[in-house]
């Protein structure tokens, strides 16, 4: 039902502007309402102005108002004969505006049924009235300066924003509130936050909502501050609709987003990695599990059955990939499956027939339609999805079957033996049908034919017709948009998280529309089509970035299809690790991407649990590892307008695939917890398939949840059920439980935990009927199997939560126990490491045996701030027995790195994460304003080998005690160690903490303690497990800050010897280009720690832009461990070098000093002149001598220098480590030479470039162009 260009009518127009005659006086009112105006506060000018325009919109939309702000009308008997209260612009910040007794009488008016309308100021009334607030929907924070802001109206449909543009710019005071009210309330229209300054609740900003409350109806719009809102026709709309809407006279769906009117139904929850799934006209669920299951849920017996298991590999991602159901499924029962079957190095699509009387696939009715080449020898991306179009087409994607390590940029190493880490073979490759969308339309026979559009027309050489989108790298779910054929998919991206100067940009994950064939750019281009740079594996060496606009040239070696390739595509919507500056809604954190389903509202469909008409025309799509759903609004011409977290306060355990059914409502695959699942022996007891219904308030299922001990054994098994965790989400309703244990339709117990004896060997589902007071019912079933018994696999080592050092070695262990197998096959055990990232994790080459050693892998393609770690999952299958079905079991550990940082935490309460570099968020983040009480938590940890903790910290304050506690922050203490003030926030030094190993795997807590403070204390930028005492360890790097450019500075490296004799090592620094330093060679006592001074020199290069700071590593040989610190450049060199600032402050050496009271002076040759009343100077005490402070004005002021003769360069510092810098303009006589420079926020430093001409003086006029704002400058340098 697409329907982009909604825009206002002109009939409208003229009736909100009262430029229509009202209708005939003998016309009864259609209803009546009270305008209430009351202020203990705050008064809004445009009160008057609200008044007037309602009482106008009565007037000419034929309704009844009467305007009093007297609150003895909030009595039963005064508020009777109104239909809707009004409260316009009504503020209660000095004190309450209503009675306790007022306040009742309206809580009873709106039970009653009748309707809020509450405008602008309305959320700042009567703070202390929780009713009130929940009613209204939210309650007024604060608010930034009047501007222009972008009003994002996502609900086309509700008659208060009908009629209004989707993107609607207009001057408002924008509202913060103390709490986001969506999932509350149905939210009808937002603030685009990108669109003006100074919000504080994030990026998701709703601003008008409404809600059915207690029985009655609220409506609230945060617009309506300025008077001239009440003259405007689309605000006078706006308002109309939401009187009419809570006056009960205009109908309108305000639950869309409430949470409370979805039910979340699990069909079943004895999942085992469920993959992909599809819906039947009948609402039957036809799912595949990675191992080879296809299972069908049937919603009428609410069983789930086996139709057939395929064999397939189970290793690295191969598996079952996908499932879809023909377009004519209900007369001819195909169905399609996208797999790597077990004895061929091929993935595979083949058709097969479902038989409806056995409910089973017909596997000797499999039809290949084709194969195509896959290794198998390391982990690659396989992708994963099936879908048609209205059109018969069969789209299949696939993954580039590249291995996903070691880069992090485009995949295309073209050294021989690493063919599988280039992505040039498959994805870029016209000839391969790997890392592709493929688009054929099979036919009757069993065959395909080829679709008119594809990229390459059938027989063009060195292509493949089957190719409809190329370059991509892991599209994992696709969806087709049933009304027009857009095809969306998800195309999972690599791990870089910084762009790189010698490689690239970061990683993206992509979500893309592709409307035409189209080559999407993997492995030279990502995200907004931006370009990899040709690096050449062998040499290190970096080419000139791939020509994505122009068509990439693909010389790979390995490539057998054209070189020059079609012109790649920019993503439809990609979005990076940390916040996307487009799309901040997505928020930060892993990444995998998960396209859903298009909805399409079915205004004639008579079922009652369909998704409402707000979301029609809405895109679904979900990030697996972030846990949620997004829903993505389009504007007029297909591209993303607006995206909602759906569902915000739900769980969703890394959903994995949507689809909606042919009622309407919404299925969704949840993983569950553990990334690695069944197939890599970290079972997820926590998967399941959901069906979300949109339902009436307080008319939602039961929940039901099932579970049993044990669940298989040898007969006669004795096995106790639970019905734990089962409830009902409505108030005020029980539930019933109702047992079948053999599943003969026949209730067995209605007890809540049951225990049943079975004596006959078999696969048996035991279920679980849970019944609420209204009739509804869920199901959950239990498999029992009898006559086998679960292996018991056991990780040995490593540990859970044990440490490790990257590039070194890990032993593994396991053990394994199946009183039916006897002996163990080693052979048959499969342990499976993984690089950990995130939330989720690259699978590395796989094992078989009991026991051995696996290599940890150095990555070059994350940097030190990401979150590594290390997951090794084990499994092992039994043999079965007694004519029942095998079964698996596996454990699993997690290794945490030797090196962490703080902010990788688990948990944590009370403190927030700071730049470690302010204002650079990329350099990394720290844990910050850490109070008395605050603490950190990291799970799980293993201090096996562990004997103290170092900690990386600052403070500028209090300092304190870090406590490191097990279990709880009141755990046993397991060590400490005191912080003092270091002289500044970001002044990092090291301190470290003897610990006493208690043994085991637990969460470790951090708790942070000074009793006596009661400002900030600290922070913590990592925490490192330190080994037992042996050998060499470099413990700390110190740099100067700044680094005097072209000259010998001094870095101070700490080096520790644990042994008994001198040792003898040589100390070397890793700095950027352009800057050296000379190895040294050095003794260390025995038993000692010494530090050591290395001489570098830096580049005298300064670069025009925001000042970064550089990254310098000391080593020593024979140390394991390294340590970095940064620095940034100050010239060393220059005619004139300034730093200017406080009379008093430190003075940078080589610099002279730039007060307020410098005056010109020929002897010096620099100063002010003319009136200099209104300069001074501020102090702020950090991060360095040179950036601390500077000189600043209001006023303009003009700073005189004496010039040798010939074209000279002006360097100019600026910045303020406490607040945002404003523009810098800079005047010599009427020329501009500076016009704002670069925009710094707070703690932000840039250098400005200006060339002038010497040979005299010349006169620097220094000044800004915001009013009653400050210009300054730190420092000036003349080459």
């Amino acid at each position: 039902m697409r329907n982009p260009f909604r825009v206002l009518s002109f009939v409208l127009i003229l009736v909100a502007a009262g430029l229509v005659g009202p209708a005939a006086a003998s016309a009864a009112p259609r209803f009546h309402v009270l305008v209430f105006s009351k202020v203990n506060g705050f008064v809004h000018d445009s009160i008057p102005a609200g008044k007037a325009a309602i009482q106008q919109l009565g007037v000419d939309n034929n309704f009844q108002v009467t305007v009093s702000d007297d609150a003895n009308l909030f009595t039963d008997a005064g508020l009777a004969p109104f239909d809707a209260v009004i409260f316009n612009n009504t503020n209660g910040r000095d004190g309450a505006v209503l009675t306790a007794a007022q306040r009742a009488a309206f809580e009873r008016y709106i039970r009653a049924g009748h309707g809020y309308t509450g405008i602008h100021a309305a959320t700042a009334t009567d703070y202390d009235w929780a009713w009130y607030h929940s009613m209204v929907g939210a309650t007024f924070s604060v608010h930034p300066a009047i501007q222009n802001v972008t009003v994002q109206v996502d609900d086309r449909v509700h008659p208060s924003t009908r009629n209004l543009p989707q993107s609607w710019v207009r001057s408002e005071e924008p509202y913060d509130f103390r709490a986001n009210p969506r999932g509350t309330v149905h939210v009808l229209a937002s603030f685009d936050t990108r669109s003006y300054t100074g919000h504080l609740m994030g990026a998701d900003h709703p601003i008008a909502w409404c809600q059915n409350f207690e029985g009655g109806r609220s409506w609230y719009t945060a617009l309506g501050h300025n008077i001239s809102a009440f003259s405007e026709p689309l605000f006078l709309s706006h308002i109309l609709g939401g009187i009419e809407w809570a006056a009960g006279a205009a109908a309108g769906d305000c639950g869309a987003t409430e949470e409370d009117r979805y039910e979340k139904v699990l069909l079943d929850g004895n999942t085992d990695d469920p993959l992909d799934m599809d819906v039947d006209p009948a609402g039957r669920v036809f799912y595949v599990q990675r191992a080879g299951k296809v299972n069908v849920f049937d919603p009428t017996t609410q069983l789930t059955t086996t139709a057939a298991t395929l064999s397939v590999l189970v290793e690295h991602t191969h598996g079952m990939h996908g499932i879809v159901l023909d377009p004519n499924f209900a007369t001819n029962k195909w169905l399609y499956i996208y797999y790597s079957p077990l004895s061929t190095a091929v993935n595979r699509v083949s058709r097969f027939t479902f038989v409806e009387a056995s409910k089973t696939l017909d596997l000797a009715s499999e039809r290949i339609l084709f194969s195509f080449s896959s290794q198998r020898q390391v982990n690659a991306h396989e992708g994963g999805g099936l879908a048609f179009d209205t059109n018969g087409n069969l789209y299949v994607a696939t993954g580039d079957n590249s291995s996903p390590c070691c880069s992090g940029f485009g995949a295309f190493d073209e050294r021989a033996g690493q063919e599988n880490n280039d992505a040039q073979r498959s994805s870029a490759n016209t000839n391969d049908l790997r890392g592709k969308v493929l688009r054929i339309h099979p036919e009757a026979n069993g065959t395909y034919t080829i679709p008119a559009g594809n990229l390459f027309a059938p027989g063009t050489a060195s292509t493949r017709p089957e190719i409809y989108a190329m370059g991509t790298r892991n599209p994992y779910r696709i969806s087709v948009d049933p009304e027009t054929n857009y095809l969306y998919w998800g195309d999972v991206g690599p791990d870089a998280s910084a762009d790189s100067a010698t490689r690239g940009p970061q990683g993206y994950d992509e979500f893309n529309q592709a409307r035409s064939a189209g080559n999407y750019g993997w492995p030279h281009c990502i995200g907004a089509n931006l370009p990899y740079l040709d690096f050449n594996f062998a040499t290190n060496v970096s080419g000139p970035a791939f020509n994505c606009a122009g068509g990439p040239v693909n010389n790979s070696p390995n490539n057998t299809g054209l070189t020059t390739l079609p012109a790649a595509r920019g993503a439809w919507l990609p979005y990076p690790y940390g916040v996307s500056a487009t799309w901040p809604e997505l928020g930060s954190g892993g990444r995998l991407a998960i396209a859903g389903p298009m909805y399409h509202y079915d205004a004639a469909s008579s079922s009652d649990v369909k998704f409402p008409q707000y979301y029609d025309d809405t895109m679904f799509i979900a990030d697996w590892t972030r846990n949620a759903i997004f829903e993505v609004k389009q504007n007029a011409a297909g591209q993303p307008f607006s995206i909602n977290r759906f569902m915000p306060h739900w769980t969703f355990l890394r959903p994995i695939d949507m689809e909606f059914g042919p009622d309407g409502s919404m299925y969704v695959i949840e993983w569950g917890t553990n990334y690695g699942g069944s197939g890599r022996g970290d079972p997820n007891l926590d998967s399941g398939i959901y069906k979300i219904n949109y339902v009436q308030a307080n008319d939602r299922a039961p929940i039901a949840r099932g579970s049993a001990t044990p669940t298989s054994g040898q007969a006669p098994l004795s096995v106790q059920f639970s019905s734990a965790g089962s409830s009902d989400p409505d108030p005020g309703q029980s539930i019933t439980f109702g047992w079948d244990f053999t599943n003969n339709g026949s209730i067995d117990s209605t007890a809540p935990n049951p225990s049943f004896t079975y004596t006959t060997n078999g696969n048996i589902t035991a279920r679980l009927v849970v019944t609420d007071s209204t009739g509804r019912a869920s199901v959950a079933n239990i498999p029992i199997t009898v006559g086998n018994t679960a292996p018991v696999v056991t990780l040995t080592s490593p540990l859970d939560g044990q440490i490790f050092d990257f590039g070194g070695t890990v032993s593994y262990s396991v053990s394994v126990s199946d009183p039916e197998d006897g002996t163990t096959d080693c052979n048959e055990v499969v342990t499976q490491p993984a690089l950990g990232h995130a939330q989720h994790a690259h699978p590395l080459e796989t094992y078989r045996g009991c026991s051995g050693t696996i290599q940890t892998i150095i990555d070059s393609g994350h940097t030190s701030n990401d979150n590594l770690f290390y997951v090794v999952d084990t499994k092992y299958t039994d043999r079965g027995a007694n004519g029942v079905a095998r079964l698996s079991g596996g454990d699993s550990a997690i290794l945490q790195p030797r090196h962490k940082e703080a902010d990788h935490y688990t948990r944590q309460s009370g403190t927030s994460l700071v730049d470690v570099v302010s204002g650079q968020p990329a350099q990394g983040q720290m844990i910050g304003t850490i109070s008395n009480g605050d603490w950190a938590s990291y799970e799980p940890i293993n201090l096996l080998n562990v004997d103290a903790i170092r900690f990386r910290v600052a403070s500028g304050g209090a300092g304190g005690t870090i406590e490191l506690r097990r279990g709880s922050a009141t755990g046993p203490l397991l060590g400490s160690v005191a912080v003092a003030n270091t002289g500044g926030w970001r002044n990092f030094v090291n301190v470290t903490a003897d610990i006493t190993d208690p043994g085991g795997s637990y969460e470790l807590f951090l708790v942070f303690r000074n009793t006596a403070a009661t400002g900030d204390l600290f922070n913590v930028d990592w925490l490192e497990f330190v080994a037992p005492a042996a050998g060499l360890e470099v413990t700390a790097l110190s740099l100067p800050l700044p680094a005097i450019g072209g000259t010998a500075n001094t870095a101070v490296i700490g080096l520790a010897n644990r042994t008994a004799a001198s040792v003898s090592t040589t100390l070397t620094l890793a700095m950027p280009a352009g800057w050296s330093s000379p190895p040294v060679n050095v003794s260390v006592p025995a038993n000692t720690t010494t530090n050591f001074n290395v001489p570098f020199t830096p580049s005298d290069t300064l670069t025009q832009g925001m000042l970064a700071l550089s990254t310098v590593t000391a080593s020593a040989t024979g140390s394991s461990v390294s340590r970095t610190a940064q620095t940034y450049v100050a010239p060393g060199a220059g005619l004139m070098r300034i730093d200017s600032g406080s009379a008093t402050s430190p003075l940078l050496g080589g610099y002279s000093r730039l007060s307020p009271a410098t005056a010109y002076s020929a002897a010096t040759g620099f100063g002010w002149t003319g009136t200099t009343t209104g300069l001074s100077d501020r102090d702020r005490g950090a991060p360095d001598v040179l950036r601390r402070d500077h000189v600043t004005s209001q006023s303009p002021a003009t700073l005189r220098l004496n010039l040798p003769a010939g074209t000279r360069t002006i360097w100019i510092l600026r910045g303020d480590n406490n607040f945002a810098a404003q523009p810098l303009l800079i005047d010599i006589g009427t020329t501009r030479v500076l016009n704002g420079g670069v925009t710094l926020g707070t703690a932000q430093y840039a250098w400005e470039r200006l060339t002038v001409t010497g040979g005299t003086t010349v006169d620097l006029r220094f000044s800004t162009n915001v009013a009653n704002e400050w210009w300054r400058f730190n420092a000036l340098i003349v080459q």
